[in-house]
């Protein structure tokens, strides 16, 4: 799987590099969400850590901790979501792109 991601998105965990693209396409694997979305924020610990905002697909309910769970048993522990945050959808701007600006903004006025 080749992986293309922008260089501004990419955020560093513990000196790792992580693409928030990567990240996404390996949570659409587990099968019951509709989009994903991970954002990189500063963390005092790890430097940055990454927050996915998940869409569940129709019909099916997801669970933050049960989502974590399957991140942690299917890819590298850095790369694992700090947080997942349930939504109904994915705010996106006007060219259909989802905006990670805004999921940022969110994040920081919710703490």
């Amino acid at each position: 799987m080749a992986i293309v991601d922008r260089k501004k998105e990419l955020y560093i965990v513990n000196g790792f590099n992580v693409s928030p693209a990567e990240v996404e396409a390996l949570l659409l694997l587990e099968g019951s969400l509709a989009q994903a979305a991970v954002v990189g924020v500063p963390d005092p610990v790890s430097g940055e850590a990454g927050v996915a905002y998940v869409v569940p697909r129709p019909g099916t309910r997801a669970d933050p901790e049960a989502l974590r769970a399957w991140a942690r048993a299917n890819m590298s522990g850095y790369k694992v979501p700090r947080r997942m945050i349930v939504v109904d959808a994915l705010p996106t701007n006007v060219n259909g792109k989802i905006d990670k600006l805004a999921l940022r903004e969110r994040l920081a006025h919710e703490g």
